[in-house]
C-alpha cells in the first residue's frame, strides 16, 4: 500500500502538532493525546462517560497549564 503525498503531508503535520504540544506542555500532553486515540480507535466508539472523562481531564490539564 503506497501513500499518497496528502497522507504523508497529514501524517508529518499531525506528528508535528502532537510533538510540539509534548514540548511546550511536557509528557502529560502525550498521555491525554494517547488515550484520546485509543479510545476513539475501539470498534464501537468512546462511550458517552469515556468522553466526560477525557473532557474532564482536558480541562483539568488546561486547569494546570495556565496556572504553571
Amino acid at each position: 500500500m503506497a501513500l499518497t503525498s496528502a497522507e504523508i503531508s497529514t501524517i508529518v503535520s499531525a506528528s508535528t502538532m502532537v510533538i510540539g504540544l509534548v514540548e511546550k506542555y511536557g509528557a502529560e500532553a502525550w498521555t491525554t493525546i494517547q488515550q484520546a486515540v485509543e479510545t476513539s480507535l475501539s470498534s464501537d466508539g468512546p462511550t458517552d462517560q469515556q468522553i466526560a472523562d477525557m473532557y474532564a481531564k482536558c480541562v483539568a490539564d488546561n486547569q494546570a497549564i495556565q496556572d504553571s
